[in-house]
């Protein structure tokens, strides 16, 4: 599964007109990093816990949890375009 996940965000990425993708999962006992960056990088990153700092992951959490907190079968609200 997770090599279906990586040839269709590889092409993606490409249409998209970026270099690299990433996906981070945080839930669960370990994070889980799909991603196209060189693993020498994937590993600082977490090694020096930029996970905790990173603003795309820090926003992710925060709507993760406003999301969870209005219940299932209601709308999230939408983001703002940035």
């Amino acid at each position: 599964m997770a090599d279906e996940f990586e040839r269709i965000a590889a092409r993606l990425t490409q249409r998209l007109g970026f270099q690299r993708s990433a996906y981070l999962r945080l839930t669960g006992e370990r994070p889980m990093l799909i991603s196209s960056y060189p693993r020498s990088w994937t590993s600082r990153y977490f090694q020096l816990g930029y996970q905790q700092l990173d603003p795309v992951v820090r926003r992710a959490r925060a709507e993760h949890r406003c999301s969870a907190r209005r219940g299932p079968g209601r709308k999230p609200r939408a983001a703002p375009v940035l």
